[in-house]
């Protein structure tokens, strides 16, 4: 991401990112409780024959779905102050909490004209394809935004993932450390 941020800017200078995020034991519980969903098929990245432990230390490996993004989120500090300018972090959590508040910000931070939503009536479009993960992880849209209920991850490794990537927590979710 820290290179094709810098590639990206230099293309076209006044670009602007959105950076999402979640907590990190949400996302590998969101993906565990698919998997538990959908055992008989087998993802893209093979993680079928992992038990817990082993698919959460495989998914936050330097080259899968969790630990690739997370080595860019790492980098971010080493960016030019210009180019982390154009960065803005939005965290799911917030979203779901404070829906209008959070896009007021996001409009804001993009320069653009005050839009308030309705968080409990969405405008739906056309259906992303699920067809990359080969199924597995089929996606849901909604015309109301609401909280998910919250994931319960195995004490075991849900520390083994704060312990590890407590950099992202101090960063991103200061609150919670």
């Amino acid at each position: 991401m820290a290179d094709a941020i810098e590639l990206l800017l230099h293309i076209g200078p006044e670009a602007k990112l959105i950076v999402c995020l979640r907590d990190l034991g949400q996302i590998y519980g969101s993906i565990e409780a698919q998997h538990q969903r959908t055992i008989p098929v087998d993802s893209i990245d093979h993680l079928a024959d992992f038990d817990r432990f082993g698919r959460a230390d495989m998914l936050f490996a330097k080259d899968k779905a969790i630990g690739s993004p997370l080595i860019s989120l790492y980098a971010v500090p080493d960016l030019p102050k210009r180019v982390q300018e154009r960065l803005y972090f939005l965290r799911f959590e917030d979203l779901m909490e404070r829906p209008a508040t959070s896009m007021s910000h996001l409009y804001a931070w993009l320069g653009l004209a005050e839009f308030e939503i309705n968080p409990d009536k969405l405008e739906v479009s056309l259906r992303e394809s699920d067809s990359h993960y080969h199924m597995k992880y089929a996606h849901q849209q909604a015309e109301r935004i609401f909280k998910p209920k919250r994931h319960e991850l195995p004490p075991r490794i849900q520390a083994q993932i704060e312990n590890a990537y407590s950099w992202f927590y101090q960063t991103y979710y200061p609150q919670k450390g």
